[in-house]
């Protein structure tokens, strides 16, 4: 397979016009060939420290990248303003997800609940009026 060129890899330029408005100051204008060269550099950009962070998983006997290894790159490599970012950024996300709760089919056979006693199940029916008196019931099963 042929490697993807650059340009085959590109943002969008929806989400870099975006990020460059949230970023420049009011008014501030940016040319289409300049959009250009942002959307090829952030592409490059994005792919070096992917790769890096790729060879560090593997390194570790992983084929998984994980935001570790992102990290770990983004240091190595000097990038210590984005770092700080990338960190603070990571750490709102996780507090605010909602903790996990962990959904199982059902309860394992050990965990089920076993069949319900019948001098209960007999209690059961009496308060529930189908009977006569709970202590006559218990007395006669006993």
């Amino acid at each position: 397979m042929n490697d993807p060129k650059i340009d085959d890899l590109r943002l969008p330029m929806a989400v870099l016009n975006r990020v460059m408005k949230t970023v420049l100051p009011n008014g501030a204008a940016v040319s289409k060939d300049a959009r250009t060269y942002i959307m090829r550099a952030s592409s490059v950009f994005i792919l070096y420290i992917l790769s890096q962070a790729e060879e560090h998983a593997m390194s570790k006997k992983r084929k998984t990248v994980n935001v570790e290894d992102v990290m770990f790159v983004l240091k190595a490599n000097g990038f210590d303003s984005i770092y700080e970012s990338m960190n603070n950024a990571f750490d709102a996300y996780k507090a605010s997800r909602p903790s996990k709760i962990l959904k199982t089919k059902g309860p394992k056979r050990d965990e089920r609940p076993s069949a319900p006693n019948p001098i209960e199940r007999v209690k059961d029916i009496v308060l529930l009026g189908q009977g006569s008196d709970a202590g006559d019931i218990e007395d006669i099963i006993n």
